[in-house]
């Protein structure tokens, strides 16, 4: 580990680059081989930044908008497309089981703060 601030700062270096480690939050991730899709439009892999994302960039998501879904998918050989399209297939099956998994979340919350607490009843002297 070499750098301009020379040998004497290496130590200090470490220890502020160690407390940085510690101090991020923890992020759960899919790992980024699980992680990446092909572009509905252009065909390119990428790794979106959304859970929903089906487009790589904005200029995608206008011509996605426009018409041109899954058109790439003329350009390629009829089984390469097949296959393309069954990916693009469980990448919206994917997507729409997250958010039923998302809405049936909140749903129980909203459910469990619209039910009154129990409370303890007082006993009653005879």
């Amino acid at each position: 580990m070499s750098s301009w601030l020379g040998e004497q700062a290496q130590p200090i270096l470490k220890f502020v680059m160690s407390i940085e480690r510690k101090s991020r939050r923890p992020v759960h991730r899919v790992p980024a081989k699980e992680h990446t899709r092909f572009c509905r439009v252009c065909g390119q892999s990428f790794c979106p930044v959304r859970f929903d994302a089906l487009t790589c960039s904005d200029t995608c998501r206008r011509r996605k908008s426009r018409g041109a879904d899954l058109a790439y998918l003329a350009s390629l050989p009829p089984d390469q497309a097949r296959a393309r399209r069954m990916v693009h297939d469980a990448d919206e099956s994917t997507i729409f089981i997250a958010r039923m998994a998302g809405a049936s979340r909140r749903e129980g919350r909203r459910e469990r703060r619209g039910v009154p607490k129990v409370r303890r009843m007082k006993a009653v002297r005879r």
